[in-house]
């Protein structure tokens, strides 16, 4: 049985690296400690907000004051700072405020 000529004059197989942000929720108590995943996000400034966003609502849900060390904000990755106007924006898409805009990738629960 004869293969038959393929139709194609290139196959090429390659790894490509891929980045993504994933946003995290700690917590501890008296009985330990758990990690849980809420999104993942193409873009380290979406990310942050969302996670900025996260937090600050509730921050706010708790009570507690503002200098208060038993939550903690996330930690910018790179040296861009996203703007207010970017992290209003991230906090309404977590939040399903505006229509139109993607939320993360994955939803985790």
């Amino acid at each position: 049985m004869d293969n038959p000529e393929p139709a194609y004059t290139l196959v090429e197989y390659r790894v490509r690296p891929v980045t993504r942000f994933i946003v995290t929720r700690y917590e501890e108590d008296k009985h330990g400690s758990s990690s849980e995943p809420k999104g993942e996000f193409d873009n380290e400034g979406n990310a942050y907000g969302v996670a900025y966003a996260l937090c600050s609502y509730e921050h706010g849900k708790l009570g507690w004051p503002l200098d208060d060390t038993r939550i903690k904000y996330p930690v910018q990755l790179s040296a861009s700072a996203p703007t207010l106007a970017e992290k209003n924006e991230a906090t309404e898409r977590a939040l399903g405020l505006r229509r139109g805009l993607q939320g993360p990738k994955k939803r985790f629960t």
